[in-house]
């Protein structure tokens, strides 16, 4: 997004399909279109495995996961 929270670009992809694989190849138009090469990854936690977190860390990029409260063990 821009300064004023307009979308720069987008990607649609099916909606039938698990999303996981999608993040990467996203990340990688990012910068190869924009020349961006850090900023803060936020998603929910569809898209969050480990090989785009690590992704992410490779990159010296941030990431921002949701997480159900559900899941969360209570203390």
């Amino acid at each position: 997004m821009d300064g004023n929270g307009f979308p720069l670009s987008f990607v649609i992809f099916p909606g039938n399909e698990n999303e996981r694989p999608s993040l990467i190849p996203v990340e990688r138009k990012i910068i190869k279109d924009f020349g961006i090469t850090k900023f803060v990854v936020c998603t929910d936690a569809g898209l969050a495995s480990k090989e785009n977190r690590e992704f992410n860390i490779q990159k010296n990029c941030s990431y921002i996961v949701t997480q159900s409260l559900k899941r969360l063990r209570s203390t």
